[in-house]
């Protein structure tokens, strides 16, 4: 009973430091340090990169290396908190735990979001501006923020007010936001694949709440990606035979799945576009497949709260709800029995102190399907990353239909 309460006064703690952007100079008096007596702050303080976006943007995150890099090379992780949402020392101990069990981990916030949202409210501000030029030539940034130039130049981007940019001829701001943001993420870890730091045959998506729903939106349109680049041309509409970047995804883990969010009608617009149900070809035969089969989805929530969860399964095809088949599957779906004062979702279902064992969770399925899963498995391929110098644009309009 003692370790109970305790647990439950470390989640009501938590519901206020998950406010905080782990920025290293915002990082307040707060602050926890974990069993090795780092802070938040601390452990961030050299790991900040920049990721390249298509449209002139240099998103701010973090990079956790894995740890046994001379003996086998991690797998990617792709990482990022709802949009809307931001980093917080919840996201941060959990990359670096992951990395520890040699995941290498790129931990990062969408564009007007944390440690790339306004000065004023503890981002980046214009530092995220890389190239003004590329941004504004981009025809969505054109077509629907032109009227917020001013204030953008100043202030940087606030995701509240790009996010709810009005509808231009059925174009909407928040499609090509999302998706081009995990282009670019994509484009980061490929170059960190093609530097020997991990490898992008084998990449996890970890997200929360409908954060979750892009990513798993953004999976599908991979699959009419060639996985491999090249320099000056379009890599979506290839002349020789596809090799699909879908089939570099090993798995997901999804805190608190949910297709409810602000960002889900994209998703699902995505998703239902890239992977259309009727007249399926063998491209799209071959990606269900692979959802189905062999990607893994660990899809964690409290008890009580795994409806949606259960829906996704439904919607890549599987129907069996033995634990045993559905592990065959690399299918984990997981409620908490979670006594709390408050409703409790996504990240917030790991505390600093891990008392609902969540993480633990996490880590030790991430662990035990990278040794059994065979995607990806054998040499690491070269992407030809480093030959390209501008990250690739997501084409929305083809999937925004």
């Amino acid at each position: 009973m003692l370790s109970l309460c305790r647990g439950l006064v470390a989640a009501l703690l938590l519901a206020g430091l998950a406010a905080l952007c782990m920025d290293p100079a915002n990082v307040g008096a707060q602050d926890k340090k974990d069993p090795k007596g780092k802070t938040a702050k601390e452990e961030v303080a050299e790991r900040g990169v920049s990721v390249p976006t298509s449209d002139g943007l240099a998103l701010k995150g973090y990079w956790f290396q894995g740890t046994a890099l001379d003996k086998n090379r991690p797998d990617a992780v792709m990482m990022m908190p709802a949009p809307g949402n931001k980093i917080n020392e919840q996201w941060i101990w959990l990359a670096k735990a992951l990395s520890e069990k040699n995941f290498s981990v790129l931990l990062f916030d969408w564009r007007g979001c944390g440690l790339n949202g306004t000065a004023a409210n503890g981002g980046s501000g214009v530092g995220i501006l890389d190239d003004r030029t590329k941004f504004w030539n981009e025809p969505y940034n054109g077509m629907l923020l032109m009227k917020s130039k001013a204030l953008i130049e100043k202030n940087g981007i606030d995701y509240k007010a790009v996010s709810a940019a009005p509808d231009v001829r059925g174009a909407r701001y928040r499609d090509f936001m999302f998706m081009n943001d995990l282009q670019g993420a994509r484009f980061y870890l490929d170059k960190q694949n093609d530097d020997g730091k991990c490898n992008t045959n084998r990449i996890w998506i970890i997200s929360e709440k409908d954060g979750s729903h892009l990513g798993l939106a953004f999976v599908a349109a991979e699959f009419q990606r060639h996985t491999k680049y090249f320099p000056g041309g379009n890599l979506f509409d290839i002349k020789e035979k596809i090799v699909p970047a879908g089939k570099d995804y090993v798995g997901m883990m999804a805190l608190s799945y949910s297709t409810s969010g602000f960002a889900s009608p994209s998703a699902s617009k995505i998703f239902s576009n890239a992977l259309p149900t009727l007249g399926a070809n063998d491209l799209v035969k071959d990606a269900r497949d692979h959802l189905k089969d062999r990607m893994a989805m660990v899809l964690m929530s409290k008890k009580g709260d795994g409806g949606p969860s259960r829906a996704l399964l439904n919607t890549v095809g599987v129907s069996a709800t033995v634990e045993a088949t559905l592990r065959d599957l690399y299918k984990y779906p997981k409620e908490f029995d979670i006594k709390a004062m408050k409703p409790i979702s996504g990240i917030d279902l790991i505390p600093v102190d891990d008392s609902f064992k969540v993480k633990e969770y996490v880590i030790e399925a991430m662990v035990a399907i990278s040794k059994k899963s065979p995607t990806g498995k054998g040499t690491p391929s070269d992407r030809d990353a480093s030959k390209t110098f501008t990250a690739p644009r997501f084409p929305i309009e083809k999937f925004n239909k």
